[in-house]
């Protein structure tokens, strides 16, 4: 398969979830009230949103899930109380949140595909990769094009410098960041930031050493080294891996607990994916039901999008700037409905509509030259993972036609369900309008930005058969508002600029 996809749109949601009422169709409310469905916390929609973060960063499906398993059942064999446990459970699913600035550091260096980089990575003793390694030397051998990259091949031989510890530097420092940003417990923040590091001191970014490095993360540096082994049905290994690198990696304590029978006695099956979402039900700690209007949801899409385009140098504006134009454009049309939910689907959907690009492989998102067939169908595929992503999530159903729906046509002819006119709401269809006006207002790889007229030139060539008539008027309206000055002159770059290596 091209582009690295890790992710099955078709794989069957969790059987402890069949009570929930799938959201499928275009036809449905934009506006859907969440009480309409079962009662959602905040601990079961970062679960529910933690395979785009799978995705991002090459893992398993449903790979922080089971990480989460493993670490709260260390967690509540330590004792430690609720409040607690729940930051190591959202930290446990979140802690791939600066997964997809690495993307783009990988592609941009090796010009390989970054998901099968990171699986090789993740194969490989860290320890034969630190000070440049043989895998990394042998990856970049083939892609130097230009000086820059022809500098890193020297240092890496020469062993100045250390991807390994450049790339989980990065990991940690951005994950924590967004985690912060997010609102959520001190602990999340301070678990994800220091996974990374190792009991001996080894570990990055900071090098800390034995109980200088929290709880949290002492816990999720087990937790998430473990899990590949058991979702290979590999126990064993797990066990083994825990005992070889006890009081060097991890902490001994910790790799106690692990080991109790309790905590890993049954995990193969436990972590089974017909058994892993009930086992997380069991263990996650107390937390208090919320509602659709709750701003967390609204700090977490919008972190999410900031997720999303940080995979790619060339988006790195793309969700913010696709969410001012749609809401500005909303503005500029006849008000209907409930129009507080309408902003409020919209301005998460925007947030979260290009959720499935984190799945597309840089060497696809990132090409300068035409995409190929098959190519094109990968890109093609991100509005289906997109749309099961987030259809997983209860909290977010109001937004999975907006994710769904953003590259269908009114002819029938767009994707990835080309859906007629007739079934498509009108918001699915301006979403659709911003998005593009974007794209073309916007550097791509093969091209510079097009000016704001001839973006409208554009698609007025498309109007009527592709886009909406009305959707693109109310563009029109918004953009000769003084709101949209910041949105019609995007500056032209250098994309390797963005990317820090070092």
């Amino acid at each position: 398969m091209v582009g690295g996809v890790t992710l099955d749109p078709r794989r069957p949601k969790p059987a402890i979830r069949v009570e929930r009422t799938p959201a499928r169709l275009l036809t449905g409310s934009l506006g859907r009230r969440l009480e309409e469905t079962r009662p959602v916390t905040l601990g079961q929609t970062l679960a529910a949103l933690s395979h785009a973060l799978d995705v991002s960063e090459g893992q398993h499906h449903e790979h922080a899930i089971r990480s989460a398993v493993i670490g709260l059942r260390i967690g509540r064999q330590l004792g430690l109380p609720e409040a607690q446990l729940t930051d190591l459970y959202h930290a446990h699913l979140l802690k791939d949140l600066g997964a997809s600035a690495n993307s783009a550091q990988l592609y941009h260096l090796f010009g390989r595909d970054d998901a099968r980089l990171r699986r090789a990575l993740r194969r490989m003793d860290m320890e034969r990769l630190r000070g440049g390694g043989t895998l990394m030397l042998s990856q970049l051998v083939g892609a130097v094009k230009g000086p820059w990259r022809l500098r890193y091949l020297l240092d890496l031989g020469l062993g100045r410098f250390d991807i390994v510890a450049s790339l989980a530097t990065t990991h940690a420092e951005r994950g924590a960041r967004l985690a912060a940003e997010m609102k959520l417990g001190a602990g999340v923040s301070e678990a994800i930031g220091t996974a990374a590091e190792r009991f001996d001191g080894s570990g990055a970014p900071q090098g800390l050493s034995g109980d200088a490095i929290p709880l949290g993360g002492r816990i999720l540096a087990l937790s998430q080294a473990v899990t590949q082994h058991y979702a290979d049905g590999a126990q064993a290994g797990a066990l083994a891996l825990a005992r070889r690198h006890s009081g060097t990696w991890f902490d001994p304590d910790i790799v106690d607990a692990f080991e109790q029978p309790r905590v890993s006695g049954d995990l193969v099956d436990a972590l089974r994916h017909d058994q892993v979402w009930h086992q997380l039900t069991q263990l996650e700690p107390l937390e208090q039901p919320f509602s659709v209007e709750d701003e967390r949801l609204d700090r977490i899409a919008t972190v999410l999008g900031n997720v999303i385009d940080a995979k790619s140098p060339w988006t790195r504006r793309h969700t913010t700037r696709v969410r001012e134009l749609a809401l500005g454009m909303l503005s500029q049309v006849d008000e209907s409905g409930d129009m507080d939910a309408r902003r409020r689907a919209l301005s998460r959907g925007a947030a979260l509509h290009d959720v499935g690009t984190l799945g597309v492989s840089n060497a696809v998102l990132d090409k300068s030259g035409t995409l190929d067939v098959a190519e094109t169908e990968v890109i093609r595929r991100h509005t289906a993972y997109g749309e099961h992503i987030l259809s997983w999530a209860d909290a977010y159903s109001e937004v999975v036609p907006l994710a769904a729906g953003h590259h269908e046509r009114l002819d029938g002819r767009g994707y990835h369900g080309s859906v007629p006119a007739n079934l498509l709401p009108f918001d699915v269809r301006l979403l659709a309008v911003a998005d593009q006006f974007e794209a073309l207002t916007a550097s791509r790889p093969h091209r510079d930005p097009f000016s704001s007229n001839e973006a409208l030139a554009i698609l007025a060539a498309e109007a009527g058969s592709g886009i909406d008539d009305e959707a693109l008027e109310a563009l029109e309206r918004f953009l000769s508002t003084p709101a949209a000055g910041p949105l019609l002159a995007p500056a032209k770059f250098d994309p390797e600029e963005l990317v820090v290596i070092a």
